[in-house]
């Protein structure tokens, strides 16, 4: 419950702000880490339980949320899509639309 508890509160908030958190120093990453580390063990998990749990250290945490993010974006921007037919044909007599058969 505890882990529950640790996943909705603390991992969902940094998952959230990846994107922000990949502009943080090392030493910064070091000491949100740290807390990571400290609550673990008060909830009584060490590093090797945490991978059962599927709970990663934080700047893997905000690795894999940004990395997430950005095929996310890539998979779905109309700018990394290929163009369709339409747009790359010119109008011609037959069609109205300008699109080939």
């Amino acid at each position: 419950m505890l882990v529950n508890a640790h996943r909705a509160y603390c991992i969902s908030h940094l998952t959230y702000s990846a994107v922000m958190l990949t502009s943080t120093s090392a030493a910064t990453k070091y000491e949100m880490n740290a807390l990571n580390s400290r609550i673990w063990r008060i909830i009584g998990i060490d590093e090797q339980t945490a991978g059962s749990y599927k709970l990663l250290p934080i700047p893997d945490l905000i690795d894999e949320g940004y990395e997430r993010i950005l095929k996310r974006i890539l998979a779905t921007h109309p700018a990394t899509q290929p163009p369709s037919r339409c747009s790359l044909s010119l109008p011609n007599k037959k069609s109205k639309q300008g699109c080939l058969p």
